[in-house]
């Protein structure tokens, strides 16, 4: 069983106190900073959430790159609900895939969806 919940709505699905320390250090001379990080999030990581929705045309090592790579930049950006779904995806490829793994993966894809909604309100 899974201990995690996909994300009602955006508010719910980043943990934006992860964006304080960096704000801080924009306000000491790198202006930009959380924009930045945010926007490489969501120009880099489509391809891995194609990686993990396509699973069944992909082999263990290409979804794993996915989830791991998925699983770190998310936790970079609060995303933990997303992060904690791709460990438990990670653990299924390392071993064996379970029964669950296509609802996990499409919980993936969902909550990257939120995720990335709330990023973009986040930049305004």
């Amino acid at each position: 069983m899974s201990d995690f919940e996909i994300s009602k709505n955006e508010d719910d699905s980043v943990d934006v106190s992860v964006f304080d320390v960096m704000r801080d250090l924009e306000k000491a001379g790198t202006p930009g900073l959380v924009d930045r990080i945010i926007n490489t999030y969501l120009e880099t990581s489509q391809p891995y959430v194609s990686t993990i929705d396509s699973f069944q045309d992909k082999n263990d090592e290409e979804i794993l790159h996915a989830v791991h790579t998925l699983k770190s930049s998310s936790a970079n950006v609060g995303a933990f609900t997303l992060s904690k779904i791709c460990t438990e995806l990670e653990n299924q490829v390392r071993g064996g895939r379970q029964d669950n793994f296509e609802m996990l993966a499409i919980s993936a894809v969902t909550e990257f969806n939120v995720v990335t909604s709330a990023l973009k309100k986040l930049l305004g």
